[in-house]
């Protein structure tokens, strides 16, 4: 068990495909906890842990309920072809509003359980596609939509799935 103090802590991961799960684990469930998942390696859990920082191949980041961490950026992919999946049963709205780029910005989950990420370059609506909502940034947005709730934003800057609601 990794355990944050007083303060602003953090967890980097290997340069591994690492598999990151927020808010379930260890128990109680909650935010600024959850589990990591080194391909071979075995399983890692963190808590009172505000932002995580993936390795510089693929990381996956989900989230297991209605759950956030806390930090300023509180996910950075850190390289890699990155996904950031939403909470399965939950509404999950992703938003690069105020984004530099296609692939920053915050995730809510249920109108108000906020999580900030940089460096992801696929968001995955949980459950039911028409939870799940993707808001693209201040500027020209063009999404191409290559399947039943799928596609991707400007050129394939970032890819979406199992997303039902698109906002420019």
């Amino acid at each position: 068990l990794d355990e944050g103090g007083a303060g602003t802590n953090s967890v980097r991961g290997p340069n591994a495909s690492n598999v990151w799960t927020i808010g379930s684990a260890p128990l109680p469930a909650g935010n600024d906890r959850g589990t990591l998942v080194i391909a071979g390696s075995g399983l890692i859990s963190f808590k009172d842990i505000e932002s995580i920082v993936g390795g510089t191949n693929a990381d996956n980041f989900i989230f297991d309920g209605p759950y956030r961490l806390t930090g300023t950026t509180a996910i950075d992919g850190n390289g890699g072809t990155n996904i950031l999946t939403g909470a399965t049963g939950q509404t999950n709205f992703f938003d690069l509003t105020l984004s530099a780029t296609d692939n920053e910005g915050d995730m809510t989950i249920n109108g108000s359980i906020t999580t900030s990420f940089i460096d992801v370059q696929k968001v995955v609506g949980a459950g039911t596609a028409s939870n799940n909502t993707l808001q693209g940034r201040i500027t020209s947005n063009t999404f191409l939509i290559d399947n039943t709730d799928k596609g991707d934003l400007n050129s394939s800057t970032l890819i979406f799935e199992n997303v039902g609601n698109l906002t420019g």
